[in-house]
């Protein structure tokens, strides 16, 4: 009885010793596993450090591209400002101008008028000289109220 009773115990320590066995070697799957999971935890926390880091600096970029063009924008309603100054300063040299033209004509006629009358030999240079002087100071005289080259040619 006494063998058997050994024999059997052997037997259940032979078991537990197995059962302990197994039981070591799960642990130490379960250890290399949570190795693994932690190893993995620490590369994506890298990767996700790198693409915060990456993501911020496309960030910045977005940000000094979206000023720079806001300064393209300023800088074309600055040109387009600057076209319109152009425009309307060309419109006004070329009416100036279209003046110009027509109170050389205007004079030109009153020349040929005044050689007319020299010719008849009614008034005298000084009084030519000083009559076209004042009419050519009312021609340029463009304030409102005076009639200028246009009132002058319509009168």
């Amino acid at each position: 009885i006494a063998v058997a009773e050994r024999d059997a115990y052997k037997q259940r320590s032979d078991a537990t010793t197995d059962i302990v066995q197994k039981a070591l070697e799960q642990l130490e799957a379960s250890k290399a596993q949570s190795l693994k999971q932690a190893n993995r935890i620490e590369f994506l926390t890298v990767q996700l450090d790198t693409q915060k880091a990456t993501s911020k600096k496309y960030r910045t970029d977005l940000e000094g591209t979206l000023g720079r063009q806001k300064e393209l924008m300023e800088l074309a309603l600055q040109m387009d400002d600057l076209r319109k100054k152009d425009t309307i300063k060309r419109v006004q040299a070329e009416k100036q101008s279209m003046q110009l033209a027509n109170l050389c004509r205007y004079l030109h006629k009153r020349l040929e008028t005044v050689e007319v009358k020299v010719e008849k030999g009614t008034p005298t240079i000084s009084s030519i000289v000083t009559t076209i002087a004042a009419e050519t100071d009312a021609l340029m005289d463009t304030r409102p109220g005076n009639m200028g080259v246009e009132g002058e040619r319509e009168r």
